[in-house]
């Protein structure tokens, strides 16, 4: 199974971390990990996933990964790490800028920067290279279901930014 921690959010995914957001980006790996990888499997194959991650129809799909379906498409994943970090990385840096505060949510500010937009924060991008990885996992494993007899994952979809 892939263990994903603080430390791994660096190069694409840099996160600059603190005293007080260490701890919150911890609580969205152990949310969001489960969720998005649950999502991917459906609920019986992220059993059997969990319970022998280690056995090679299991090794393949976490691994990067390239292949050109029986239609003739080319998939490609950058494998299930880098795409659970970049699922991770949308969903912290999305709210990042709110907190929630006994006065209700407020935007943080700073006297020296600007926060820039979600789209230009390029959050949606990583999403989007995320959901390609998701896709090529998916579509690997319809292609060869009859090693994935249990696979019922669910769809998902890209960001369209709006401006």
């Amino acid at each position: 199974m892939i263990t994903i921690n603080n430390v791994d959010f660096n190069g694409k995914f840099e996160l600059t971390l603190g005293e007080f957001t260490s701890q919150k980006l911890t609580d969205y790996i152990a949310r969001y990990q489960n969720e998005f990888t649950i999502e991917l499997l459906g609920v019986e194959l992220y059993d059997l996933y969990v319970a022998n991650s280690s056995n090679p129809e299991f090794v393949i799909i976490e691994d990067p990964l390239i292949f050109q379906s029986n239609c003739g498409k080319i998939y490609k994943s950058l494998g299930m790490k880098d795409m659970l970090m970049g699922f991770i990385f949308f969903m912290y840096g999305r709210d990042l800028p709110t907190q929630q505060t006994v006065t209700g949510a407020v935007k943080q500010s700073s006297e020296n920067s600007m926060h820039p937009s979600n789209v230009n924060a390029l959050l949606w991008q990583r999403y989007n290279e995320s959901v390609t990885s998701y896709e090529a996992i998916q579509a690997y494993i319809r292609e060869n279901s009859d090693v994935y007899p249990t696979f019922r994952g669910m769809k998902n979809e890209s960001i369209i930014p709006y401006f």
